[in-house]
């Protein structure tokens, strides 16, 4: 079972065999498992996005960048976690579909 959470890590192999789970080559199906392992990605990206403009903000204000700085690290973090899953289904699934 792959993890489908949007912070859960998966490789090539994970996704390929997601995929191949599903037991048929029917793009509309494949596509829709293609999706349940994006589910979540973008609402983290755009969590991320806004950690980081808000980070940004409070550590402008040199008081409060006590809070600012962690939470441009956080909005990072998540940014590129969520950028790295989104990368490595497509290559999964571009790779399944070649075969």
């Amino acid at each position: 079972m792959v993890p489908t959470g949007p912070l859960a890590m998966v490789d090539r192999q994970d996704v390929i065999g997601f995929l191949a789970a599903a037991g048929t080559r029917d793009p509309d199906v494949l596509y829709a498992r293609k999706l349940v392992l994006l589910a979540g990605t973008d609402r983290l990206r755009r969590a991320g996005t806004g950690l980081l403009l808000l980070g940004g903000a409070l550590t402008a204000t040199v008081v409060l960048a006590v809070v600012g700085v962690p939470a441009v690290l956080a909005g990072w973090w998540i940014r590129r976690r969520a950028g790295r899953r989104v990368r490595v289904v497509e290559a999964g699934f571009a790779e399944f579909v070649r075969r």
